[in-house]
């Protein structure tokens, strides 16, 4: 497996943005994250990245 991620929670302040989001990317997978604007796919990759702390 690539890439293993569970349940991310990430608050800006006392305000939560993200709710136990869980990915998992295994070798020769593609993975898309969806969603409208304001749903926090940013702020996803970004927690990811280790730009914003959890």
């Amino acid at each position: 497996m690539l890439l293993d991620i569970k349940n991310i929670d990430v608050l800006y302040d006392d305000f939560q943005v993200i709710w136990d989001v869980s990915i998992n990317v295994n070798k020769a997978e593609m993975v898309a994250i969806l969603g409208p604007n304001g749903s926090g796919k940013s702020t996803v990759l970004n927690t990811i990245s280790n730009l914003v702390s959890t």
